[in-house]
């Protein structure tokens, strides 16, 4: 599943686990998080999507994913979010997301998630 965070056919896409419906466990994130964040994407991988450090962030795409689990139906989204980078400078960052649920078990999902950035605007 780490291969789907560098595919570029995959876009560098985000993959979670979500194990009985109640959490949402990272399995391979998009380089362009680190690109963004200055953080290596590889930190994330096994941890809660709603414990990454940008909560502002986070919480929205949290709630993205346990919808689109809960319909079984996939998402697409326009997303603007204020981010800030390793140097401190805040910008703005549009982008579309395509969020595609896969129910593997009754109480098993996994959702895929893939970015296609349109907007890079500092603030």
């Amino acid at each position: 599943m780490a291969k789907i965070a560098q595919d570029p056919t995959f876009g560098g896409g985000g993959l979670t686990w979500m194990p009985g419906g109640d959490r949402c466990l990272v399995e391979a994130w998009p380089q362009t998080y680190e690109r963004h964040s200055g953080i290596s994407y590889e930190k994330f991988l096994g941890q809660d999507i709603r414990d990454l450090p940008d909560a502002d962030y986070m919480i929205p795409t949290t709630r993205a994913y346990f919808t689109a689990a809960a319909s079984r139906e996939p998402r697409l989204e326009l997303i603007e979010a204020l981010m800030t980078g390793t140097d401190g400078a805040r910008f703005w960052c549009r982008y579309e997301r395509l969020v595609l649920p896969w129910r593997t078990s009754p109480s098993d999902t996994f959702i895929c998630s893939v970015p296609l950035v349109r907007l890079l605007r500092r603030v």
